[in-house]
C-alpha cells in the first residue's frame, strides 16, 4: 500500500494572521503536512503591528481578550504570568490590563516556536524571503520569491496583513509613518505636521517623543476626531435588531444611539452598547449592500472608529497632557494643497477648516501621513499587482482588500472560488470589516485551518 501523499501549505506573511493560521494547522494536521511561512521582513511573528520597538505603543485591546486561541481564552494571560520579568511593564487600570505591542510580539514568537517544536502535528519551516508571484499549476500552485526560487504547494494562504508601500523616503513628506526615518533627525525648534488624528497618529506622536523630539506637533484630519479611551463598562445585552436596522445604515445608527442612552441611564456607559454589537458586527456589515457600505466609509466610519477602537487609559492621559501643554494641536479641515518649501527644506500644508471659512496654511519641517493603511486598489505591492494581473484574485467591490467567500476562499477574476487559495486577516476587511483585531483573526485562523484540512469534496462547497 503506497504512503499517503504529503500535503504542503504555504502561508505568505508571518504576522499575527499567518502565525495563528500556522499554529492552528499544527494542532489539527497530520504529521506529514508541511507548512512553510514566508516573511519578507525577515522577522517572524511580528508584521507591521508588532514589529515596533517602542514600549509606549500599547495594545488597544485588553490583555484579557488577546489570547491567540478561541478555545483557550486565557492563554495570553497565562503566558504573561509565566514571564515574571514583564510584570512591571503591564499597565494596570480600572478598565483592565494593557501591554505593549512589543511584548505581544514576543508572545506570538513563542507560539510560533512552540508550533515548530511540536512533534505530533504538521512540520513548520520559516523562509525569510519576499514572495512576488503565485501561479496556478495543476491542482496546486507555484510560489516564486524575489530571488527567483520556485516551490510547489497544494494550498496557499495570503496573510500579508496590512499591505503598505515601504518605499525608502527622505522627506520632507513621509508617506509611510512606520519607517524609522519618519521620526528621526528633526529640528526641535520647527513643528511637525501629522496628517490623520487616529490610532496611527497617536503611535507617531509617541515615537516622536521617544526619539527626543519635544517640539510642536500639529495633527490634521477632516473631522479632528481622536480615539476615545477604554473605561470600566458593564455588560449590555445584544439588542434585537429589526430587519430595517440590519440593512439600513441610518436606522442602525439611530438604534445604536438609543442603546447608548439606555445603557447610560441604566448605570453602564456608551461603551457597553458599542461592545454589545461585537458578536454581530460582521453580519451587520455583510447585510449592507455596496452603496450602503460606501456611505458608511464616507460618513460614519470616523465616528465608529473612535468609539469602537479605543485606546489604553494611560495613552489617553499622555495625549491629554500633550494637548494641555500646547505641544500637540488638533486641527480639523480638508487639505487643499501640499507644497515643498525650496528654502529650508520644509513643507506647507494649506487646508480649508471644517465648517468653512478662510483657507489656512501651516508650515513645518516634515509632514507624516498617518491616515492608516492604503487600500488594496492603490497598492504597489509586487505580489498584489501580480495576483490581480493574472486574474487569480479580484478586489472586493470597494477596493479595500481581496474578495473572498465566507469560508475565506479567494474569488478569482471571474468571481469563482479559486480552489486551494485562501486569504485571512486585514486583507479581507472589505468582506468582513471587523477582521483586523486578534479576537477576530484567531477565530478566522481556527476555522480556516479546519477548512484546509477537510477532504477535497467538502472543500468544494462554498459558503457564500
Amino acid at each position: 500500500m503506497s504512503a499517503r501523499p504529503q500535503r504542503r501549505v504555504a502561508i505568505v506573511g508571518s504576522g499575527v494572521s499567518g502565525v495563528l493560521t500556522a499554529a492552528h494547522l499544527t494542532r489539527l494536521a497530520p504529521a506529514d503536512t508541511r507548512v512553510t511561512l514566508f516573511e519578507r521582513a525577515g522577522r517572524q511573528a511580528r508584521g507591521i503591528a508588532y514589529d515596533t520597538r517602542e514600549p509606549g505603543h500599547l495594545l488597544n485591546v485588553r490583555a484579557a481578550n488577546m489570547s491567540a486561541f478561541p478555545d483557550a481564552p486565557h492563554d495570553f494571560e497565562a503566558w504573561l504570568d509565566g514571564q515574571p520579568g514583564l510584570y512591571a511593564e503591564i499597565q494596570h487600570s480600572a478598565a483592565g490590563d494593557f501591554v505593549s505591542r512589543q511584548i505581544y510580539g514576543r508572545y506570538l514568537e513563542d507560539i510560533l516556536r512552540r508550533a515548530c517544536l511540536t512533534g505530533d502535528g504538521a512540520c513548520i519551516s520559516l523562509r525569510p524571503t519576499d514572495i512576488v508571484a503565485v501561479a496556478r499549476m495543476g491542482e496546486g500552485f507555484e510560489v516564486v520569491d524575489a530571488a527567483g526560487r520556485r516551490d510547489r504547494f497544494d494550498d496557499v494562504v495570503l496573510a500579508m496583513g496590512n499591505v503598505s508601500d515601504a518605499a525608502q523616503e527622505t522627506g520632507p513628506v513621509f508617506r509611510n509613518p512606520w519607517t524609522p526615518q519618519a521620526v528621526r533627525d528633526l529640528d526641535p525648534d520647527r513643528p511637525v505636521i501629522i496628517l490623520g488624528t487616529g490610532l496611527t497618529m497617536i503611535d507617531t506622536v509617541i515615537a516622536l517623543r521617544r526619539q527626543g523630539f519635544h517640539g510642536r506637533i500639529v495633527a490634521l484630519s477632516r473631522r479632528g476626531l481622536l480615539p476615545l479611551p477604554h473605561a470600566p463598562a458593564k455588560a449590555w445585552p445584544l439588542p434585537e435588531l429589526t430587519a430595517s436596522e440590519r440593512t439600513h445604515l441610518s436606522h442602525l445608527a439611530r438604534r445604536l444611539r438609543r442603546e447608548a442612552r439606555a445603557a447610560v441611564a441604566a448605570g453602564a456607559c456608551w461603551r457597553s452598547a458599542v461592545d454589545a454589537l461585537r458578536p454581530i458586527t460582521q453580519a451587520l456589515w455583510q447585510g449592507l449592500d455596496t452603496p450602503a457600505r460606501a456611505r458608511f466609509l464616507r460618513h460614519a466610519r470616523p465616528l465608529w472608529d473612535v468609539h469602537r477602537h479605543r485606546i489604553a487609559p494611560s495613552v489617553a492621559a499622555a495625549l491629554a497632557d500633550e494637548r494641555r501643554s500646547g505641544n500637540l494641536e488638533i486641527r480639523s479641515g480638508r487639505i487643499q494643497a501640499v507644497q515643498n518649501e525650496i528654502v529650508g527644506g520644509g513643507v506647507t500644508v494649506a487646508y480649508r477648516p471644517k465648517g468653512g471659512g478662510t483657507q489656512l496654511a501651516v508650515s513645518a519641517q516634515r509632514l507624516i501621513l498617518a491616515t492608516g493603511v492604503p487600500e488594496f486598489s492603490r497598492s504597489r505591492d509586487a505580489l498584489v499587482r501580480s495576483l490581480i494581473a493574472t486574474g487569480l484574485v479580484r478586489l472586493d467591490p470597494l477596493g479595500l482588500g481581496l474578495d473572498v467567500d465566507r469560508g475565506l476562499g479567494v474569488r478569482n477574476f471571474c468571481g469563482r472560488r479559486e480552489q486551494g487559495l485562501w486569504a485571512i486577516g486585514p486583507v479581507v476587511r472589505g468582506v468582513f470589516w471587523e477582521c483586523t483585531a486578534v479576537p477576530d483573526i484567531r477565530v478566522q485562523a481556527a476555522e480556516l485551518a479546519r477548512t484546509i484540512l477537510r477532504p477535497a469534496p467538502a472543500r468544494l462547497v462554498t459558503t457564500g
